[in-house]
C-alpha cells in the first residue's frame, strides 16, 4: 500500500499538484512505517527522487505542513487521499 501511495504522489507531483503529492507521500511514509516496511535499494533511490522532485516544487515550509498532514492520517485516510487524488 505504501508503494502505491507514493506512486500516486509521484504522478500527483507531476501533474501539478505538489502539496497533495507531499500530503500522500506523508501517508506513504506513516504507513510504511506501522507495518516496518523497508524499501530495496532500487525502490528506495526511485522514491527518493520522487521525494526530491516533489519538495523542489515547494517552499520547505509548505513541504514540511502538508508532509504533516499525510503523517497524520489513518491508514483508511490515506488510501482515500490516494483514491481521490487520482479521480
Amino acid at each position: 500500500m505504501a508503494l502505491c501511495l507514493a506512486g500516486v504522489a509521484d504522478c500527483l507531483a507531476h501533474l501539478g499538484d505538489p502539496r497533495k503529492a507531499a500530503r500522500i507521500f506523508g501517508a506513504a511514509e506513516t504507513v510504511r512505517d506501522s507495518i516496518g516496511g523497508r524499501l530495496d535499494q532500487h525502490e528506495r533511490a526511485d522514491y527518493e527522487g520522487s521525494l526530491a522532485y516533489t519538495r523542489s516544487l515547494l517552499s520547505e515550509a509548505d513541504f514540511a505542513e502538508a508532509w504533516e498532514e499525510g503523517r497524520s492520517l489513518s491508514h483508511e485516510q490515506a488510501v482515500a487521499l490516494g483514491l481521490l487524488g487520482m479521480g
